[in-house]
């Protein structure tokens, strides 16, 4: 019986013991737990801050080539020289684009060369025709390869800014399920 007592007391202790402990686990995990929480909301909240500008530079830089564009189609008059000065220094504005490819480059190399060759011929200058420019290009083919590279810069451009946007609905889809287990 003595023996017994012990191991009751003992048991007693020991029971004493596990309800002070488990409650101060629980309190010490939960603290984790919402330590980890606020700190992957934080991160989420900082990657999509981070894509939002990704896809407004994307933007700013889309606007800015289609306006260095406007201008280089914009640049034809009826005055040649002016029309030759004006094609000259568009070209270069569209030329220092970050977004310019060198399909675009070539293209739109190409319509200066017709440009050029035209304007002077308009005050009787012969001008030789660049070797970029290949037999059986024209000008309105050199305007068309010109389109059809911008376009293809438009569509790159248009398939990252996507592509953050499907991240960004990930991470809100995957943040309201997050908040609603709660």
């Amino acid at each position: 019986p003595a023996n017994r007592r012990t191991e009751m007391a003992s048991q007693m202790d020991t029971w004493k013991i596990m309800q002070i402990v488990i409650p101060w686990a629980i309190s010490f995990v939960s603290i984790c737990v919402t330590f980890y929480v606020a700190y992957m909301t934080k991160q989420t909240q900082k990657m999509l801050s981070l894509n939002e500008k990704k896809i407004q530079q994307i933007d700013s830089n889309l606007e800015h080539l289609r306006e260095d564009l406007v201008r280089f189609y914009s640049a034809f008059s009826t005055n040649p020289k002016e029309t030759m000065a004006n094609v000259l220094v568009a070209y270069e504005i569209l030329m220092a684009n970050p977004l310019a490819t060198d399909e675009l480059r070539k293209a739109a190399y190409k319509v200066r060369e017709f440009t050029t060759v035209k304007a002077m011929s308009v005050f009787g200058a012969s001008v030789k025709t660049d070797s970029a420019i290949e037999p059986g290009d024209t000008y309105q083919s050199s305007i068309d390869e010109l389109g059809k590279a911008y376009r293809q810069i438009v569509e790159e451009q248009n398939q990252k800014r996507a592509n953050l946007l499907n991240d960004k609905l990930r991470e809100r889809l995957f943040k309201k399920t997050a908040n609603s287990s709660k």
